[in-house]
């Protein structure tokens, strides 16, 4: 979920890592700050390819700013899923990585977009809008105004999440994160915990004790 507008960017994410098959895995952060290129940075979608972006970002790309980082984009995206479709034999499902931050040219901040459906082409976002993926089933009546405003869409989206099959939900949960990016500063504050966030951690426990039993004891 995101506004943007020139004087400030606002992104909410939540911090929920699932298993392939939507068992609890672990928390994990889904929007990362860049302080040296004044970039926020998230993505939906094959977790691989999200990850290592990430990691491009921070070890081999050289660049300044946003406008900077978006003309190596759309071709270094291309190199992260054939790195990925290389080591893993194939990528199912979809993905999108988002950029915020502010442009040294206009000092306004922008958005930019990059979807796999579109080969990672560079789409810039609104100048002042707000977006969220999935949408609630009824669309967007009504933009958030408020961070109560923003806690309850996001509960909806997670209700109606939670009630399609597996194959086709998006899993919601433990906390959601607020990012803003205003006047060069950057902040990341949690500002709700779901409800099923100790079931979920104690799922995740679960799983950890599952694989340690299951692996071979060592020699001595």
């Amino acid at each position: 979920m995101y506004f943007v507008s020139p004087a400030r960017v606002t992104l909410f994410t939540d911090t929920l890592s699932t298993t392939p098959d939507g068992h609890a895995r672990q928390l994990t952060t889904k929007c990362w700050t860049f302080p040296h290129i004044g970039v926020a940075v998230a993505f939906t979608g094959v977790a691989q390819v999200g990850y290592r972006w990430i990691a491009t970002i921070t070890e081999s790309m050289l660049c300044r700013d946003i406008d900077m980082l978006d003309m190596h984009a759309p071709e270094a995206l291309r190199r992260v899923v054939a790195d990925v479709t290389e080591q893993y034999g194939g990528i199912h499902g979809t993905t999108t990585v988002y950029h915020f931050g502010q442009s040294e040219a206009t000092k306004e901040y922008v958005g930019y977009a990059y979807r796999s459906t579109a080969d990672f082409a560079s789409e810039r976002l609104l100048a002042e809008g707000f977006g969220v993926k999935p949408p609630p089933a009824d669309g967007i009546t009504v933009v958030p105004q408020t961070v109560e405003d923003v806690i309850a869409l996001a509960e909806l989206i997670k209700t109606e999440q939670g009630a399609l099959d597996a194959a086709a939900r998006l899993y919601i949960g433990s906390d959601l994160v607020m990012v803003h990016l205003e006047g060069g500063v950057m902040t990341a504050t949690r500002i709700h915990r779901f409800d099923d966030y100790e079931q979920d951690w104690q799922s995740m426990n679960d799983r950890i004790a599952r694989e340690r039993a299951a692996e071979p004891e060592e020699l001595v």
